[in-house]
This record gives structure tokens, sequence and C-alpha cells, in this order.
């Protein structure tokens, strides 16, 4: 876990046709070269190393709100870039 780590924002349920759903079978979901990590906002766990919400915005393109399902099942939301 990075010094300058986020914990994310976690929701009850995805709502379809607004939220892109990830789920994850492993983690961490992605890794980057930034300077923080993007943690569940329940179990802790890093769900992208190294990757900003920016970073994680350019991976994965889309108009919709990203959601990354842990492996705890949370509903970890990426906040906007």
């Amino acid at each position: 876990m990075s010094d300058t780590s986020i914990t994310l924002e976690t929701i009850s349920e995805v709502s379809p046709g607004t939220d892109a759903h990830i789920r994850a079978n492993r983690l961490p979901v992605m890794t980057g070269t930034d300077e923080g990590d993007l943690n569940c906002g329940k179990c802790g766990k890093a769900i992208a190393e190294a990757t900003s919400p920016a970073g994680f915005h350019q991976k994965i393109q889309t108009d919709q709100r990203l959601v990354v399902e842990c492996t705890c099942g949370a509903l970890n939301v990426i906040p906007a870039a």
C-alpha cells in the first residue's frame, strides 16, 4: 500500500446502463506507474497498484461510471479523472 493510496467509495448495487461493471477475478486488476494505489473501500486490498484514477480512466475509456467489484464482493467506484 502506497503512502498516497486512495480508499475507494463503495456502492450497494450497479446501475445497468450507467455503470461499467468490472469483476475482479484476482487483485490487482491493474498495475501502472503512478504514485498511489486504489484500495477497496471494504477490505482495503489494492484494486489497482501504482495507478491513479486518471490512469485507470485512460486505460478503460468509457462514458459510464467505472465500478470494480473486489474479490471480497464490494462494489468500488473509481473517481472521475
